[in-house]
């Protein structure tokens, strides 16, 4: 209920709980109708909330742990959405759930922080920073602009600063991150819209497509933006993308015209990350590399320091996982201000290893011994690496490489295919022929005669006093050779065949073809939905089922025996790197189905004509699409 307080003048607000009397009044100061509302009412719920620090131990990072909020009177999953810090060394935070707090106490000597509500409602904020004292919000419907007009330290004006967009609706459509660029436009990142940049009129304007479900957004030091796309349909493992106007990155399907089917900066093998979190550039960060790359990795919750090589002419990246493991999915991060150490805020969520329900953490560099790699370049006859600090080569030290290739197509990410033998699954190896330490050792060149172009080189450097020890590089083209080492010469390159790829030949669905029946209509709805629940048919009545799918994304529609719910599921899920997983309309193998439709592509619709069982009962029907299973469901009762 609102009331307002002619005395004092203020609108204020109260929230009244049938049975148990005053639950909560919020106001600035006590006036009439306040005193009256709490006359005689039960213990008003605390403003602020307190939780401990948890330290962590280890080198060269430590991870502290803040507990977050449980029981407050909202009952709020603390899905941590946003991070950003405030001019006084307090945390701002957002959750999926539509909620801001401030938290107080993120120094690195607290032992307790404070948390205080400051807003809500919000449509899932993916994106938060401090603008001249205000909190600006980007959620999926808008740019909001929190102001508090009274100062209470909670919003009283939540003001609309740009919402020149149509609102994403599917369930995997997230509006997220939010940075400039370098002309100082508000840019952010979404699977639909695209990388978008506000304009003065508060307008969203398309600057790059072709991502699938982007989890963030950063700019680099000069401006260009940088973002992910995860793993899926014609996104064959996670692509760190560096964005280029008007470019366009494959999730889709490839476009006409020079732009219309770049790769990423980097790709990111499945063991590293197979659901992609964030980059985030990080500065005045203490680690020993100067304001890093870093990229959030949300399926294996752990970290990746993203190095960048521009030695060929072309921007080409490398991944080095670090030694760190996240509680929840990393997906945002800021640097403390106090101390420089990379807080990371993180959620869970399909496709994350990362147990908790949501995590703020904080990464200190406690170093001892152990260096960073802090630059690398691709040379015709190899990679040199630059460290932050000395390494030395122990006796016997042998290092290892190899490459593949991926298959861009419509199916779920992509096998690993051999570059030398294109079509064949595996990879090739690379012969390493000596390791020379370069720079008074904090550089090593990891001479490779053999490397060309692909796009997966992993190599491994099992250095004593390296922190991270797998280098993966996206190779598009190779800088010249190094010649300043004993005893170089050029070799001729064992060159490849031809790449081999496109659509995927699919099964016939044969319940495609026959005579029609009553009919059936079953439309997908936002938000990973059946738009209906269940259908009522006769014993042995022939149907026909229409399945319309106006989402974004492919869907179908499986029939299982009574009970068979689970399986098909797990099965389901054990076909997201199948080869033939788009062939079998992601219909797996042993599953105990009765009747499905194919893959029904975003926008289109498809039919089938089935009898119904002769025997009466319920039979669940669901999404086999990898993931989708777990919402998408309802129940043919047959009568």
């Amino acid at each position: 209920m609102l009331a307002y307080d002619v005395d004092g003048e203020r609108w204020l607000e109260a929230m009244l709980v049938e049975g148990e009397g005053l639950r909560r009044v919020r106001g600035r100061a006590a006036g009439s109708v306040l005193e009256a509302l709490t006359r005689g009412g039960p213990q008003m719920w605390p403003d602020v909330f307190v939780t401990r620090w948890v330290r962590g131990r280890g080198e060269p990072f430590a991870v502290d742990t803040l507990e977050l909020v449980e029981g407050d009177p909202w009952r709020t999953v603390l899905h941590v959405s946003a991070l950003t810090f405030l001019a006084d060394g307090r945390a701002a935070v957002a959750t999926f759930a539509g909620d801001v707090w401030v938290v107080d106490g993120m120094g690195p000597d607290a032992e307790e922080a404070t948390w205080r509500k400051v807003a809500g409602g919000l449509h899932q904020p993916m994106g938060i920073v401090e603008e001249a004292g205000d909190l600006v919000v980007l959620g999926r419907d808008q740019l909001t602009r929190l102001h508090d007009l009274n100062g209470d330290g909670e919003a009283d004006w939540y003001e609309s600063a740009a919402r020149g967009w149509v609102c994403p609706t599917g369930g995997h459509d997230y509006v997220s991150g939010l940075a400039r660029d370098g002309e100082g436009r508000w840019c952010f990142a979404s699977g639909v819209l695209g990388v978008c940049r506000i304009g003065a009129d508060g307008k969203a304007e398309t600057v790059a497509t072709g991502l699938r479900n982007p989890n963030g957004l950063t700019a680099d030091l000069s401006g260009r933006l940088l973002t992910a796309s995860q793993e899926g349909d014609w996104v064959p493992a996670t692509g760190i993308v560096q964005v280029e106007p008007g470019g366009h990155y494959g999730a889709g399907g490839p476009r006409d015209g020079a732009l219309g089917d770049l790769p990423p900066l980097l790709w990111l093998p499945r063991g590293v990350d197979h659901a992609a979190g964030a980059p985030v550039q990080l500065r005045g960060l203490s680690w020993p590399v100067r304001d890093p790359l870093v990229h959030l990795a949300w399926g294996s919750a752990q970290a990746v320091l993203l190095l960048r090589d521009e030695s060929g002419g072309i921007s080409q990246g490398c991944g080095v996982p670090l030694p760190i493991e996240f509680a929840a999915g990393p997906h945002r991060a800021a640097v403390r201000p106090s101390d420089g150490a990379m807080c990371v805020a993180g959620m869970t969520g399909w496709g994350t290893y990362g147990a908790a329900e949501g995590s703020l953490q904080a990464v200190r560099w406690t170093g001892g011994i152990q260096v960073l790699p802090e630059r690398v370049e691709v040379r015709e006859n190899g990679i040199l690496i630059g460290f932050s600090g000395e390494v030395t080569l122990p006796e016997g030290f042998r290092a290892g490489a190899q490459q593949w290739n991926y298959r861009r197509s419509a199916a779920y990410g992509s096998e690993e295919y051999s570059v030398l033998h294109p079509g064949q699954v595996g990879h090739d190896r690379l012969e390493v022929t000596r390791c020379l330490l370069r720079e008074g050792g904090r550089a090593l060149f990891v001479e490779i005669p053999q490397l060309i172009p692909a796009d997966q080189v992993h190599v491994h450097l099992p250095l004593p006093r390296l922190a991270g020890r797998d280098f993966y590089f996206t190779v598009h083209r190779l800088g010249s050779p190094l010649t300043d080492i004993p005893g170089w010469k050029p070799v001729e390159k064992r060159l490849p065949g031809g790449r081999e790829g496109g659509e995927v030949a699919v099964m016939p669905v044969p319940w495609e073809k026959g005579e029609p029946g009553r009919a059936l209509r079953v439309p997908v709805a936002a938000g990973l939905q059946f738009g209906v629940k269940e259908l009522r048919v006769k014993r042995g009545e022939r149907v026909s089922l229409t399945l319309e799918n106006p989402d974004i994304m492919q869907h179908n529609w499986v029939l299982v025996a009574a009970g068979g719910v689970e399986r098909t599921g797990a099965l389901a899920d054990a076909m997201v790197s199948a080869a033939d997983a788009v062939a079998r309309h992601f219909v797996p193998p042993g599953a105990p189905v009765l009747v499905h439709t194919g893959l029904v592509a975003a926008g289109t619709s498809g039919v089938i004509h089935f009898n119904a069982p002769e025997k009466a009962g319920r039979y669940p029907y669901l999404c086999t699409f990898p993931g989708h299973w777990r919402l998408m469901q309802g129940e043919l009762v047959v009568e």
